[in-house]
């Protein structure tokens, strides 16, 4: 299983000291992700999202500060994302991945992958959370 970076607090300024600089929540979601790789084009699926980035499940060929455009497969028929975005931190080994840090000034593109977070994501807690206050009410 990938795990995901976890975000850490430094306590001299209160700023996040991880190599992402993360200040958004992570789902869990699996997502195709199409991008090329030098004359080739591959995909990997995302372990989790933030409107701010992804985890993809793949490390192979990825070196930090490099820049992709990401073509993310949403949901259903809709046309694939696309978004760019700059490797934050690459993981080899055991739960190998790559963090990729959308890139600013690209609002419409971030808007519709915030929208899909909040439809997707944000809506199957709340459905958790509902399903489980019912439960307990019993």
């Amino acid at each position: 299983m990938v795990r995901p970076p976890k975000g850490r607090k430094s306590s001299s300024n209160g700023e996040p000291d991880d190599s992402t600089g993360t200040r958004f929540v992570r789902f869990p979601s699996m997502l195709r992700v199409d991008y090329a790789l030098g004359e080739r084009t591959t995909f990997a699926y995302t372990s989790y999202v933030s409107a701010g980035e992804l985890w993809l499940r793949s490390s192979s060929g990825f070196e930090v500060g490099q820049t992709h455009e990401l073509k993310v497969a949403l949901a259903g028929k809709e046309k694939p994302l696309s978004i760019t975005g700059t490797v934050a931190r690459v993981d080899e080994g055991d739960g190998a991945g790559v963090v990729i840090s959308f890139a600013p000034g690209q609002d419409a593109a971030l808007q519709r992958f915030r929208k899909f977070i909040e439809q997707s994501c944000v809506a199957k807690l709340e459905e958790a959370l509902a399903r489980s206050m019912r439960s307990a009410e019993k």
